[in-house]
């Protein structure tokens, strides 16, 4: 691989990178898992406490993103962060669904955790009570910014999106969600860092 070409990828946004071939260029791919593997591993670790498992989904998430890069749009100032949580946190309740612990079951049979590995199970345990923190807190906001951040993070729709469904500025959009964001942190204080970081923030 060209050490000058994975220089001057290194200084591109992904935005630029996105714009580039990414399945054919060395450079571009490199470029890419050197800034998001680590971050993704971490986090999927953190949910899952299986080291093992949580290489396994990363590297499946950042082969996606490769595949998929023609089909990802970011507007001017965007990064890849937000689509890459979402991506490792679906990927991270897929696998907690195929091993039949991220059911409602999990609390009316307790006889399937014998069923499972330990980690998982506290795994999913954490992540259902997480989600359920986070969803309590976004039923706080105003009813406008609730609508915008929903249709953010859930339909994750952009910004243009959002504000054409809504009738309102970009501007607009993008204050009602600053606002939105910091309100969570502040509510969401005592929750690990870790996740709040790839869950809300951009």
């Amino acid at each position: 691989m060209d050490k000058l070409a994975l220089q001057t990828m290194q200084h591109l946004s992904d935005r630029e990178l996105l714009s580039l071939n990414i399945m054919d260029d060395q450079a571009v791919s490199k470029t890419l898992f050197n800034r998001y593997y680590n971050k993704i591993f971490s986090f999927s670790n953190y949910l899952l406490k299986n080291s093992e498992i949580a290489k396994e989904i990363s590297m499946d998430v950042m082969l996606k993103l490769f595949e998929k890069n023609n089909s990802i749009s970011l507007e001017e100032g965007q990064n890849l962060k937000p689509y890459l949580f979402r991506a490792t946190k679906n990927a991270v309740l897929n696998h907690l669904r195929s091993v039949k612990i991220f059911t409602s079951s999990i609390d009316d049979n307790p006889s399937i955790h014998g069923l499972c590995d330990d980690s998982l199970t506290d795994a999913a345990m954490d992540l259902k009570e997480l989600e359920a923190k986070i969803s309590y807190v976004v039923n706080k906001l105003p009813e406008q910014r609730k609508k915008i951040f929903i249709l953010s993070r859930e339909e994750e729709l952009t910004y243009a999106e959002i504000a054409e469904r809504l009738n309102i500025s970009v501007h607009t959009v993008r204050n009602q969600m600053a606002a939105s964001l910091q309100f969570l942190r502040k509510e969401l204080q005592g929750v690990n860092s870790l996740y709040l970081l790839f869950l809300i923030s951009f």
